[in-house]
């Protein structure tokens, strides 16, 4: 029968927000992944979310995507259609993991949709790595299919993305680092196809990174 959890998100972050150490933490940060999509949506809206689930079913991760939304100001009710885990989280306002508001003043003049493998994505979000407008990009990406989402940025944040993807991939071991690399890599030509198409340098756009 599946599960159905109810958590306060202040259980497992410290006195700034920001998640503990060890596997309270993580199961911490998993469920920071979801407040991060879910804090960016108006209250009473609910879609997938650009995040796997993270539950073992017969000692193999269930693969279904999740879908969330903010049933009240202080509320965030999750679940997985594949599986049927699904739960509720409070208390996440003010820590690390919350995006609210989502950024008024961002422009999107200049900014390209980029397609992405949901697996990949995911493993990037799981890294931890990340400023929070770039955690709010790939927060807010939209799905496309069960296997792909997209999300929009400038290519100074896709070269940030690159460069980050590939630290994680340094450190990661086994599947995640496998689809780090992939990440950097489509990352990494999506960047160059785009030059070649507008004339830009990614000289120029690595410089806007400094």
């Amino acid at each position: 029968m599946p599960r159905y959890y109810v958590s306060d998100l202040t259980h497992f972050v410290d006195d700034q927000g920001r998640a503990v150490a060890g596997a309270l933490g993580k199961l911490g940060r998993y469920l920071g992944l979801i407040v991060e999509s879910a804090s960016l949506m108006k209250e009473g809206h609910v879609g997938f979310i650009p995040l796997r689930c993270g539950n073992p079913v017969r000692r193999k991760r269930c693969h279904g995507q999740l879908t969330a939304g903010r049933a009240a100001r202080d509320c965030i009710e999750w679940a997985c259609p594949m599986c049927g885990e699904a739960g509720q989280i409070t208390n996440w306002a003010n820590t690390e993991f919350d995006l609210s508001p989502a950024n008024s003043s961002q422009t999107y003049d200049g900014q390209s949709e980029v397609l992405v493998p949901l697996d990949e994505l995911n493993a990037m979000r799981r890294s931890g790595r990340g400023s929070r407008l770039l955690r709010q990009l790939m927060a807010e990406a939209i799905r496309v299919s069960d296997q792909h989402c997209f999300f929009l940025a400038h290519d100074r944040e896709l070269l940030r993305l690159r460069e980050l993807a590939t630290i994680a991939a340094n450190v990661a071991r086994g599947e995640d680092r496998r689809l780090l690399d992939r990440f950097a890599a489509r990352v990494d030509a999506f960047v160059t196809t785009l030059a070649s198409f507008t004339g830009a340098h990614v000289n120029e756009s690595e410089r806007l990174l400094n």
